[in-house]
């Protein structure tokens, strides 16, 4: 079988979003290997197997990672040359995204395909159904780091998402009961503490699961009624995994319009038609985001 490789930008969002487009190569018979940036913290390898198609997912150096932005690879077959890095072409996704460029308006012989054969572990599968069968609803929680909310919205304060999961309840979960399922990284552990103590002072059942394996992850989000998230990987697999999200944007082009994502492409446009996503800037304040919440068709 031929083989092609590609390097893509490091994170479970960036690389899903990526083979979006680099699937169609896989179709034309060809055997892929993905190569991600060494940026630490380490992200994206916690995919491997879970992307069918994928061959393998391995880290690669890369220097002066950004003069490759906005440069079009064109192809994986016949790439441009300014784009090669030790031969193998880099498609850095995110610059084109961040210029509100559609996924279809950069590497044009690979059009966006999301149908992708997304495989979860079943025996993590079982683990996320075990708990969340105890309960009528569960919420998808995902607030990033503290460091993460002060740059990027000035909301370190973790009132403001405790506040969003009493709205929800309130709205979709009267007289049900109900668990949180908080979920991040080791570095997201700060926020997360912070905002299990809220939890736990509102006498809200919740879970915190930090850095656990991404099928158990996967699993929970699956079978999630909503999912609410700070701007990350999770809102493409809310997508993917067809779960209800209310996802909380911030900086530069998201702040323009709440039509960011069918309009870049990341996000399949059935999300939002079908009311599975829903868009929250920085910016807004809770009544605003209750608002929102209404808009929102649960599972």
């Amino acid at each position: 079988m031929k083989s092609l490789k590609a390097i893509v930008m490091p994170g479970i969002g960036d690389i899903v979003y990526a083979w979006y487009k680099l699937q169609h190569y896989q179709k034309l018979g060809y055997k892929v290997d993905l190569l991600i940036p060494d940026n630490k913290p380490h992200r994206g390898h916690q995919l491997r197997g879970m992307i069918g198609g994928i061959n393998s997912i391995e880290f690669i150096k890369v220097p002066h990672l950004d003069r490759f932005r906005l440069i079009d690879p064109v192809s994986l077959i016949k790439p441009n040359p300014n784009c090669l890095f030790e031969g193998v072409p880099l498609a850095h996704t995110n610059s084109f995204i961040e210029a509100g460029m559609h996924m279809n308006d950069f590497m044009k012989e690979a059009p966006v395909d999301y149908d992708i054969d997304f495989k979860i572990n079943p025996i993590q599968m079982k683990k996320a159904e075990d708990i969340t069968k105890r309960f009528d609803r569960n919420i998808f929680l995902y607030t990033s780091s503290v460091r993460t909310n002060r740059v990027a919205q000035n909301r370190p304060d973790p009132t403001f998402w405790v506040r969003i999961v009493k709205r929800f309840i309130g709205e979709y979960c009267m007289g049900m009961r109900t668990a949180v399922h908080l979920v991040g990284a080791v570095y997201d552990k700060d926020l997360m503490e912070l905002v299990s103590q809220q939890l736990t002072r509102s006498k809200l059942k919740h879970y915190s699961y930090i850095d656990q394996d991404l099928s158990f992850v996967c699993g929970l989000l699956k079978l999630c009624d909503a999912a609410l998230v700070h701007e990350s990987g999770f809102i493409i697999l809310a997508d993917l995994l067809k779960t209800p999200c209310l996802a909380m944007y911030f900086k530069g082009f998201y702040d323009r319009k709440d039509e960011m994502l069918p309009y870049t492409g990341i996000v399949s446009p059935a999300a939002y038609d079908e009311k599975r996503m829903v868009a929250v800037m920085h910016y807004e304040e809770i009544n605003a985001v209750k608002y929102k919440l209404k808009e929102l068709k649960i599972k």
